[in-house]
């Protein structure tokens, strides 16, 4: 659905996913990265935290999405890990370089 740009089918099949497994990450993180596109904070952070907790690890994606809502609900402290995160894992990342910017805004 989202190669034929079909974002609301696309959106039904990652929360059928995710209601036949609550910890299909995959669907999490693009119902989390989706609501945030559309300013829905409160329930992309709803899937963010879901994802998080049945993540293992954090990709440069997730953890720029991380920054960004800690910035949304001013988590000073949540916001610090993620870029440390960032920085670390990922230094010559597209995402590390993304955040670079938003910072410079």
């Amino acid at each position: 659905a989202i190669k034929l740009n079909k974002p609301e089918e696309a959106i039904e099949a990652y929360k059928r996913a995710v209601a036949l497994d609550s910890a299909y990450t995959p669907a999490l993180f693009e119902l989390a990265n989706y609501y945030y596109e559309q300013g829905q904070y409160p329930l992309s952070h709803q899937y963010f935290e879901q994802f998080r907790k049945a993540s293992k690890q954090s990709s440069p994606q997730a953890l720029l999405l991380g920054i960004k809502l800690s910035k949304v609900f001013h988590a000073e402290d949540e916001e610090a890990s993620y870029v440390m995160a960032l920085k670390n894992l990922y230094p010559k990342s597209q995402e590390y370089l993304d955040y670079l910017n938003m910072k410079n805004e």
